[in-house]
């Protein structure tokens, strides 16, 4: 596939629309499934789209907007999102993503933080601002998607303004921000990922090529962001009938129906879409041979789930985790043969979870553990192979820089010579293979007398147990001595008892972390992130595991 080369990804847009017109950019659902139900689905072609955000890239610009300005974006999901994005971009306006999982208050505080010229939301978000106008106060233009009723300002509607002549882009440099995505605040605070037009390119370009993407194929994707990037390479996305921001709450049988309707080659989901969507198809028989390819993100995939996939999809189909985040991506991957023939056996032993070969394209460094920030990159920081330390990447596709946010920017960012490095916040090794190994958070790493132990190291160890659906290693007590105590969540249907402990103290003998469990804790059902229902809130399971370990039973049964 030959993309124009150019930093823009409106103009990738304004390339396929001229090359493939008629054919279709995405297909968004218009009505769910489920329950006997046949979905329905809105295609946009490439054609329409181009037209679409030319249009809107008038209308915003007619409306007070000025290349740089920063509109923040709170939109139901809906075909209009794709038009409307590509617009903002295309009149070098920037986009504000913020996660409405993190709640009102972390919301309202990313708001005033980040400033907003522009706010371009359905009606509630404007009655909130009516009502709490102190963190919209930059708010200069509004824009109702919907019903406008008190407040004033324009419809989106009445920002569509189609004009015979194409729209002409303001100048601008490749580094400035194209849109603004906030963390979810998941493991600290939300802070403003800026992207640059430069960093988009470069992930559209990087994701393209290691995976073969080419044009014409179709993807089934839930994660609105992605699909931004896929449509700018000239894929054809289908987008099932489900609540994208909870992706925890699909329904599979939607699932099995938009493969049906457009026999995907690739499939992109959360993990837990994946892992609810093959249950439900083992359960039931069904197969998706249509899908040849699966990707996911967000969360350290079970090596159980890559050994489940044969009975669903073709043995040739591997699913591939695409190691990166807000900030750097992608970095590694790895797929389900690499997995099941080589890398699962030893992430049951205690190796971490490993997301395989590193990208070309990115410098990855391992530096010591240290907490404080570190402005200068030194040598005297890299550990060797094998060593385990804080993951550090560099690239254009990593982002430079946090807006309006120092702290952030000091914690996670280092210069070297010019370069600006990005810490991961994550712990790995590299193996001598080159591959690369994920061990956990470095905030979620439990500190003991003894030394350091990686959650995710130490829980591969009991996540294949055939009772257990996933673990949480957690420290209780002062920081630098802490107990380390797993929380336990179980299969449904499983109950837990001393048989079971037993055996989970069993499958570390002869590991390097035999016998550092003290305490065993049968959780309930994990709280996790918000955005994926996938990565398991340790710092939540921490204070419930501290007030379960108070208790003399388990105080008792830890020290034996």
């Amino acid at each position: 596939m030959t993309l124009p080369e150019t930093p823009f990804v409106d103009a990738l847009l304004a390339h396929h629309a001229t090359a493939r017109p008629d054919v279709v950019a995405v297909h968004f659902p218009t009505s769910k499934g489920g329950k006997g139900k046949t979905p329905g689905w809105t295609p946009r072609t490439f054609g329409e789209l181009d037209r679409e955000a030319d249009a809107y890239a008038h209308g915003f610009t007619q409306a007070g907007l000025a290349a740089g300005d920063r509109v923040l974006l709170a939109l139901k999901p809906s075909a209009e999102f794709y038009p409307v994005v590509f617009g903002l971009m295309r009149a070098r306006l920037v986009p504000v993503f913020i996660d409405p999982g993190m709640g009102p208050k972390n919301a309202l505080r990313c708001i005033e933080q980040i400033a907003p010229k522009g706010l371009l939301a359905i009606p509630a978000a404007h009655a909130v601002r009516t009502f709490r106008p102190g963190p919209f106060k930059s708010v200069q233009v509004a824009i109702t998607a919907g019903s406008r009723w008190w407040w004033g300002g324009l419809t989106l509607t009445q920002c569509r303004k189609p004009a015979p002549q194409r729209f002409v882009s303001p100048p601008t440099a490749p580094d400035d921000d194209a849109v603004l995505v906030f963390t979810s605040g998941s493991t600290g605070p939300a802070k403003a990922v800026s992207l640059t037009h430069r960093c988009m390119s470069a992930r559209v370009s990087r994701i393209r090529d290691l995976f073969t993407l080419d044009e014409g194929t179709t993807i089934l994707e839930t994660l609105l962001v992605y699909t931004i990037l896929e449509i700018s390479m000239g894929l054809t996305v289908v987008v099932p009938p489900m609540d994208l921001a909870k992706p925890a709450t699909v329904d599979p049988r939607d699932v099995v129906a938009t493969v049906a309707a457009f026999s995907p080659t690739i499939g992109s989901a959360s993990p837990v879409v994946w892992e609810r969507t093959v249950r439900h198809c083992q359960d039931h028989g069904v197969r998706l041979d249509a899908v040849k390819m699966m990707l996911t993100t967000a969360a350290p995939i079970p090596v159980s789930l890559h050994a489940r996939l044969a009975d669903v999809f073709p043995k040739s189909t591997q699913l591939f985790t695409p190691y990166g985040a807000t900030e750097a991506m992608p970095i590694a991957r790895i797929g389900t043969h690499e997995v099941l023939a080589d890398t699962g056996e030893k992430t049951s032993r205690g190796a971490g979870t490993c997301v395989g070969a590193l990208d070309p394209e990115i410098d990855l460094r391992i530096m010591r553990v240290l907490d404080e920030p570190v402005p200068v990159w030194s040598d005297a920081l890299a550990l060797p192979h094998g060593e385990i330390g804080e993951i550090v990447v560099a690239g254009d596709g990593v982002s430079r820089a946090y807006r309006n946010h120092d702290k952030g920017n000091a914690d996670a960012k280092m210069s070297d010579g010019g370069v600006t490095l990005h810490r991961m916040g994550d712990l790995g090794y590299l193996d001598a293979q080159g591959r690369l190994w994920f061990c956990g958070r470095k905030s979620h790493r439990v500190d003991t007398v003894d030394g350091l132990l990686p959650s995710v190291c130490v829980q591969g160890l009991f996540d294949p147990h055939p009772g257990v659906r996933r673990t949480a290693l957690v420290g209780v007590g002062p920081a630098a001595a802490a107990l380390p105590v797993l929380a336990v969540e179980l299969e449904p249907g499983v109950t837990w008892s001393a048989q079971l402990e037993a055996g989970l103290r069993e499958r570390a003998l002869g590991t390097p972390y035999e016998g550092v469990v003290k305490a065993f804790l049968h959780h309930p059902g994990f709280p996790t992130d918000t955005r994926h229902n996938s990565k398991i809130r340790n710092e939540e399971v921490a204070t419930w595991a501290a007030a379960q370990v108070g208790s003399t039973e388990i105080s008792v049964a830890s020290s034996q």
